[in-house]
């Protein structure tokens, strides 16, 4: 089913529901609000099998316990989808592309971010993924071909893991502790061709595993962004009796 009409209000609204929900095969496309907003469930709720386009939030997460699958578009949104609260799972969004802000932003804790293919080429997100929440994970994600950083990550204790991040006008990942990032994990991402540096983590721990090449910005991979140390050298003078000259 496809649902298309412009609306100022979520085309899905899933609340309130006493136990598990499931929304398979629905296409929604033209809100000026949300496609789909879930909030204040008892059970898990599932969206699956559905392109999502046209809206200014693809699908906004206000619970804890929702799973959005099996996504084959998520197109042309500001945010394709935000979570929020805590304890949920994106994973296997494909074609993830010209959405203005990010494909997925996450500013609660606790989020899985898993296999989301967010920006293409000619076909870029501003960001491919944004995490500003604490102790979520992102991993196995293609991130690529994006305007900014194919992800970007501030918050507390975030892992960053297996994820492919190449092409992108900004970072391949950035997680610099100037964007409030602190405890960030990071391990076996492959950051390539990259307009910036691959991996900036000024302040973030290396768990290893994570490979740059062809990227603009150098070192192409960055942990240690300590200030240049700088020399000053004293310059001796002479003053020469009965002279005015030093």
């Amino acid at each position: 089913l496809e649902f298309r009409r412009v609306l100022f209000r979520s085309v899905f609204t899933i609340q309130n529901s006493v136990g598990p929900v499931m929304m398979g095969d629905f296409h929604t496309k033209f809100s000026n609000v949300e496609g789909f907003l879930v909030k204040n469930n008892a059970g898990l709720v599932t969206i699956r099998n559905g392109r999502i386009m046209n809206h200014d939030i693809g699908v906004r997460i206000q619970d804890n316990n929702v799973l959005v699958t099996s996504i084959p578009e998520l197109s042309n949104n500001r945010i394709g989808i935000l979570m929020e609260s805590s304890g949920s799972t994106v994973n296997t969004i494909s074609n993830a592309r010209n959405n203005s802000e990010a494909a997925v932003k996450v500013t609660g804790s606790g989020h899985n971010v898993l296999k989301v293919a967010a920006g293409a080429s000619g076909i870029p997100n501003g960001s491919g993924i944004i995490v500003t929440g604490n102790n979520n994970t992102v991993s196995e994600n293609d991130a690529s071909f994006n305007l900014g950083d194919g992800i970007f990550i501030s918050g507390t204790g975030n892992l960053v893991d297996r994820n492919t991040v190449e092409r992108n006008g900004g970072h391949g990942i950035n997680a610099d502790q100037s964007n409030g990032a602190s405890s960030t994990r990071i391990s076996n991402n492959k950051a390539n061709y990259n307009s910036l540096q691959g991996i900036r983590a000024c302040g973030q721990t290396d768990w290893g595993g994570n490979t740059a090449t062809g990227n603009t910005g150098s070192p192409a991979i960055v942990f240690n962004c300590s200030p240049a140390s700088v020399t000053i050298t004293a310059i001796a003078t002479t003053v020469c009796a009965g002279s005015n000259v030093i």
